[in-house]
């Protein structure tokens, strides 16, 4: 086998214009065949632990296809070498290497010993450098990404080409996927992908004159509507952009094509479990593994942020943060961990020979619907986690945003995915409800709005698990201090406002005690609130509200509920061209007193309105009124996030014990929104409630239980006596 490669750190990636892989043995010479039928011989120098390969090597990487003859093979050393032109490596290397008393070589004269009988170590200690090359040569025109240079076993030439031999050692070397395979590996390797391989979108030329264009995805295979149609999406932030985005338009009579695929025709037993095919959760985490270090370089961090904020704008820092939160969670299951998700239990038998076997076992055909307001995060989070418990799944995202989740899902086929494991379906909802009354999935992971949670679970006989809308609420304990205040104004500005108020976890009502009230806190999240703009899209367009629409809110909550007044924003955001299907408000809070809130259905129904847009509800309570504040929260719908911002531990004690939110944050820091990957994020007090990003919600949400029962005692047979029957 080949010896094992150290890994090393990638240098100067992000610099990296144009990227070729190619692995290099340490032989007396090679023999190469270039793309037209061309051969060369070439030499090899060494400087202690780096190959370095001499210009009519380096000229041939510039062919699309390069086939390599070894002659003898000692040492493994894997480059990659980056220039944008590579005649700007035609340079000649003028380290020596001297081979014990032999003299040194440099640039194409051949080495008369036998490099493959040198240790490496002894290679270091018998290394000369003779004349250094100019610095020029090495300003990003070369980086290591996997290093090392071990022995390789001695062999005869036919048995090391039969054994070792790559047989495909640069695969499309211009812009291809380099793909290390052996003829033991059934698996590819894939260390480096450029973008060039998989995007189809440049987030920068979106525009009416160069659309980005969606595909669906079905069996593995990208495919448009056979009629050719497209809906239209505009620029969120430019109304004179009106059709920078073309989404097909699946229709009923191509539904055909997604009952029959692969996803469709999963037995319940899923594509791997336990007994069938335990290989793939191997594979999926290999593939986890090359994801995540896809989304370890900084161009395709910027490039996924630059595509989300161009579908739903939010501010950089935000979109940068989605790219980085899925990435931590891909870190999380590489390697063995998608195995260690199905790790099961046993327990004793009652009689000899009999134990008892627990393991989690898929659904087989699944499906996942996802909301706009995070084209990356929720999907990806749920997609693999439904793929490593051995579902295959069938996709829908918002048709506003779902190109973000297509391009991933083309780098997730780059790096080996199985592409039969998930299709992409754009359709409406009324396509989208019919193709799932006839495919009639064993599961389907909703995330969205709670009326259609509820039609989607009597549709589904309550095969669901629902992320449903959160109005979710923060309270702020009685300690109030000063030295505090700026800090808690800020969490709870970010909490409201960030991503324009469209998370699921944002704050929508606000429970102040008054010692904060008389601290100013309302003061300094108005202060906080006028720094958002359009510039920096720390508050932008509102995807799922008309600007009148939330306006109307406001003047609706002032007319009915006696002593309500705005507290800031509560207008149209000034010099803007956001279309107008679309929202556009100043970051607002308004004020509601707590006995007005209660005092009737109607009332306290149009105060926990969710707006999912830059808006909250601001309540004032002290030690007298906290049984009511207990009361409006029991009377919510939505226990998704809350926060209780205090460190007063009976004060938690109470609040927490009367109360139900699935991630509840807790503390003088405590907020409403965080990363998912970090810790269980879902629902509580509903049992079709669903998880997002750890162990247990994956287990939950992509896998029930199944027991197993041995019983095969054979020293049983020779004693046994029919008993009564009963």
């Amino acid at each position: 086998m080949f010896p094992s490669l150290r890994r090393a750190s990638l240098l100067n990636r992000a610099s990296v214009s144009r990227a070729f892989v190619v692995l290099l043995f340490f032989p007396r010479r090679l023999n190469v065949t270039c793309a037209g039928g061309e051969r060369k011989k070439v030499y090899l120098c060494a400087t202690n632990s780096l190959l370095v390969a001499t210009a009519q090597f380096l000229d041939t990487l510039a062919l699309r296809y390069t086939r390599v003859l070894i002659e003898r093979i000692s040492f493994v050393v894997l480059v990659v070498v980056t220039e944008e032109r590579t005649e700007a490596l035609n340079y000649y290397s003028t380290h020596a290497y001297n081979c014990r008393n032999r003299k040194a070589f440099s640039g194409e004269k051949k080495c008369i010993s036998k490099p493959h009988k040198l240790h490496a170590r002894e290679a270091q200690q018998n290394t000369t450098t003779t004349k250094e090359l100019p610095s020029r040569y090495f300003t990003s025109k070369m980086s290591i990404i996997y290093h090392g240079i071990k022995r390789a076993p001695k062999m005869g030439y036919l048995a090391m080409q039969k054994k070792l031999l790559m047989q495909e050692m640069v695969r499309k070397s211009s812009f291809g996927t380099s793909s290390l395979r052996t003829e033991t590996n059934a698996f590819e390797e894939t260390f480096f992908i450029p973008r060039e391989n998989w995007a189809t979108v440049e987030p920068e030329t979106m525009s009416n004159a160069i659309p980005a264009i969606a595909s669906c995805i079905v069996d593995g295979q990208f495919a448009l509507s056979a009629k050719k149609e497209y809906k239209t999406f505009p620029d969120p932030m430019d109304k004179n952009e009106d059709s920078f985005l073309l989404v097909p338009e699946i229709t009923r009579e191509e539904l055909g094509h997604f009952l029959q695929s692969r996803v469709a025709k999963t037995p319940k037993s899923g594509a791997h479990n336990a007994f069938k095919h335990p290989e793939r959760y191997l594979k999926y985490g290999d593939v986890t593994m090359k994801l995540a270090e896809a989304l370890r370089d900084a161009s395709n961090v910027t490039y996924f942020a630059k595509l989300i904020q161009r579908v739903a704008p939010k501010s950089y820092a935000q979109a940068e943060a989605e790219v980085v939160v899925t990435r931590k969670f891909l870190e999380n299951f590489t390697g063995d961990n998608v195995r260690f998700l199905s790790r099961g239990f046993s327990v004793p038998g009652d009689h000899t020979g009999q134990t008892s076997f627990g393991y989690r076992w898929p659904y087989g055909k699944v499906c996942i619907i996802t909301p706009f307001n995070f084209p990356l995060e929720i999907p990806v989070l749920q997609l693999l986690g439904a793929l490593y418990m051995g579902n295959r799944v069938l996709l829908h995202v918002d048709s506003r945003v779902s190109i973000v989740m297509e391009q991933f899902l083309r780098l997730m086929h780059a790096c080996g995915m199985p592409t039969e494991d998930v299709d992409l379906i754009h359709c409406d909802g009324q396509i989208m409800g019919e193709l799932l009354e006839q495919l009639q999935p064993r599961m389907t992971l909703f995330t969205g709005s709670q009326g259609v949670a509820e039609r989607l679970a009597l549709q589904l006989k309550g095969r669901v698990k629902l992320e449903d809308a959160g109005f979710d609420w923060k309270i702020l304990g009685p300690d109030a201090k000063e030295e505090e205040l700026q800090f808690t104004a800020y969490q709870c500005d970010q909490d409201a406002y960030a991503c324009s108020g469209q998370k699921c976890s944002a704050q929508s009502i606000l429970f102040a005690h008054a010692n904060w009230m008389r601290l100013g806190v309302c003061d300094a999240m108005a202060s906080l609130a006028k720094k958002r703009n359009l510039t920096d899209l720390t508050v932008g367009p509102v995807l799922t509200k008309t600007t009148e629409q939330m306006l109307t809110h406001v003047r609706q909550i002032l007319s009915q509920i006696e002593g309500s007044k705005v507290l800031f924003g509560g207008k149209e955001l000034q010099n803007h061209n956001i279309p107008e299907r679309y929202g556009a408000i100043e970051p607002t809070a308004v004020f509601v007193p707590l006995k007005e809130m209660l005092k009737t259905r109607d009332n306290f129904e149009l105060v926990t309105t969710e707006i999912f847009g830059p808006f909250q509800i601001v309540v004032e309570y002290d030690d007298s009124t906290l049984p009511d504040v207990l009361k409006a929260m029991e009377k919510m719908e939505n226990h998704l996030t809350a926060a209780i911002v205090s460190n007063d531990v009976d004060f938690r004690r109470k609040v927490l014990s009367e109360t139900v939110n699935g991630t509840t944050y807790v503390g003088n820091r405590a907020r409403t929104t965080g990363a998912p990957q970090n810790h269980w994020f879902g629902p509580a007090g509903d049992p079709r409630a669903g998880g997002i990003g750890t162990k247990e919600a994956i287990q939950l949400v992509w896998s029930s239980h199944r027991e197993v029962i041995v019983d095969d005692n054979e020293s049983s047979k020779k004693n046994w006596t029919q008993p009564a029957q009963s």
